[in-house]
């Protein structure tokens, strides 16, 4: 019996990522649209990476830390 992708959460924490989330989150796209639920922790990277998270993952919670 195989999980099914609505119980499935994927968390991804990031730091000074804003070259490597936009394709991470991309790669994502089939799961998420089977339903799986997306959380991203964006650790103050003080670059573009809370622009690319909210801009490629649209509907994820995002958690955003003023601090690493």
């Amino acid at each position: 019996m195989s999980a099914e992708l609505r119980d499935l959460s994927i968390v991804i924490v990031t730091w000074h990522s804003a070259g490597d989330v936009g394709p991470l989150l991309a790669s994502l796209a089939p799961v998420l649209a089977g339903g799986a639920g997306l959380v991203v922790v964006e650790n103050a990277s003080g670059d573009a990476t809370p622009e690319v998270i909210y801009a490629a993952a649209v509907g994820a919670q995002v958690i955003v830390n003023d601090r690493n």
